[in-house]
């Protein structure tokens, strides 16, 4: 009996034990559910409770473009950026023509005419800092040596503005039969900038008057980016790196064939004319920047936010359509499904690049194409389509 009232006695014991445990327990839980968790100051928000675009869609859209391109389209890279969202990005295809490697969001490719962007930005920094008046003629920012021109052209008759939304009249080099025998015939060698003024000199007339109209050329390019040399006193890929990679974090960007740092990028073709292999100064600051589909959307985001001008005032000025056409400063306007977009394509030998801005749904978009044989691809902008997707 003895023994049982001990017992009884100890479980009583026990039972009072583990109420007191069970009371300090709900407490303590209590109190942590009414602390607000420590901020996480990197990431405000863990990666799966950001809320997702509409992923399958828009896969959908470059997967099927992808198929009925035919094989002309080597690799397809994209990247779709709308804040409070996860960040789309995605590649299919591959990253040559051995087929065996896959194509992936860090690989570089160039850009072709979307490099205007970038140069346009420097140049409109330079302005910022008071060293170029966008109204002032050229004459007053370029070498000597651009004097070669002025066997067709007046230059103290054309304005910065003027070379920046294509309404100078001065011819493209580009499409000139003989320029671009060379470029063919040998690829990898460099070509002075001088030597390709020659060529519109030899092959084109003026395409009007000085601010009467508009009419694209690369050429306009080629000179900003041999003034932005002379008025920033250093090389392009030097001003590029400073001006606008160091300032918002691009590691992979660079003006094509002149960064030591630049190593491989994607291959894309003309024939069997790898358009890697061309050296960059055959388009140079108008057309031969090579970044990745990632640093792309990054350098758009910040160019339309503000981060690469001292005001913000100087992106609504470079976004400012021009008197003859919706280009304005090294960008262009466009609708897409009523909602006006701005931004660049570029095309080059082997590649094609695509980057908007729609203030609408704050989204960037770009996408990278790396190209196969000499069939187009098809004729159709997916970009619209996808923008469509866009919340």
């Amino acid at each position: 009996m003895k023994e049982t009232a001990g017992c009884s006695m100890l479980i009583k014991i026990l039972k009072i034990v583990a109420m007191m445990i069970l009371v300090s327990a709900m407490v303590d839980c209590s109190k942590d559910l009414l602390t607000p968790p420590e901020p996480v100051v990197d990431d405000p928000l863990p990666q799966d409770t950001i809320p997702r675009l509409p992923e399958d869609e828009l896969y959908n859209v470059l997967s099927d473009y992808y198929s009925r391109s035919n094989h002309c389209a080597l690799g397809i890279l994209g990247y779709i950026d709308v804040p409070g969202y996860k960040t789309w990005k995605i590649a299919m295809g591959y990253f040559d023509d051995s087929r065996i490697r896959r194509i992936n969001t860090n690989d570089k490719f160039i850009l072709g005419s979307v490099s205007k962007t970038f140069t346009a930005t420097i140049i409109l920094q330079l302005m910022e800092e008071g060293l170029i008046n966008l109204d002032a003629p050229v004459i007053h920012y370029l070498p000597g040596r651009v004097d070669i021109l002025e066997e067709e052209y007046d230059l103290s008759n054309i304005t910065v503005r003027q070379l920046l939304n294509h309404e100078s009249g001065i011819a493209d080099f580009i499409d000139i039969p003989a320029f671009t025998n060379q470029m063919i015939a040998q690829p990898a060698n460099m070509i002075n900038q001088f030597d390709i003024l020659s060529y519109i000199i030899q092959y084109r007339d003026p395409l009007f008057a000085p601010g009467t109209s508009f009419e694209y050329s690369s050429t306009n390019y080629l000179l900003l980016g041999i003034m932005a040399e002379y008025i920033g006193g250093k090389p392009f890929y030097l001003l590029l790196k400073e001006k606008i990679c160091l300032k918002i974090g691009l590691e992979s960007t660079h003006l094509h064939s002149y960064d030591p740092a630049e190593g491989e990028i994607a291959h894309g073709y003309y024939g069997t004319l790898d358009g890697s292999i061309i050296h960059g100064s055959y388009g140079w600051t108008a057309g031969m920047i090579v970044t990745t589909i990632k640093e792309l959307g990054k350098f758009l985001r910040a160019l339309a936010s503000g981060e690469l001008f001292q005001d913000q005032s100087t992106f609504e000025l470079m976004i400012t359509p021009g008197q003859y056409s919706t280009y304005g400063l090294g960008i262009f306007e466009v609708d897409f499904a009523g909602e006006n977009c701005y931004g660049h394509t570029g095309k080059a030998f082997g590649y094609r690049a695509r980057m908007f801005f729609n203030p609408e749904k704050d989204a960037v978009l770009c996408i990278g194409i790396t190209t196969y044989g000499i069939q187009e691809l098809p004729n159709e902008n997916i970009t619209p389509a996808l923008f469509d997707i866009l919340p």
